[in-house]
């Protein structure tokens, strides 16, 4: 019934950046929140009471997210002087994403 998921990160445009600014592209690390937000809602989704066996497939989740987060780059961290500095380039959207995506999946 639940298929193990495969993280293929599709590419975007670069950032239109000097590469020695020190940004990370979020769009990668955007379209990775979103899949494992994406196998939490189907996780859950498939009844009403958690089986042990869904609740096993949310605890490797948890996992998932928990390593997600440790490896996030530092400069993807929410602070507003890093968000201001996404801002020109059209990416503080993305960047915002990100975290409104990883607080709503952490409660599990």
């Amino acid at each position: 019934m639940y298929q193990e998921m495969v993280y293929q990160t599709p590419s975007s445009p670069p950032l239109p950046t000097m590469p020695s600014s020190g940004l990370v592209d979020p769009f990668p690390y955007l379209v990775k929140i979103l899949g494992l937000a994406k196998a939490a809602t189907g996780i859950l989704v498939v009844a009403a009471d958690i089986s042990p066996h869904q609740r096993q497939q949310l605890t490797l989740l948890q996992l998932v997210l928990n390593d997600y987060n440790m490896n996030l780059p530092n400069e993807l961290r929410f602070e507003t002087a890093k968000f201001q500095r996404y801002v020109p380039l059209s990416q503080g959207g993305c960047f915002v994403l990100i975290h409104v995506s990883r607080e709503e999946a952490e409660p599990f």
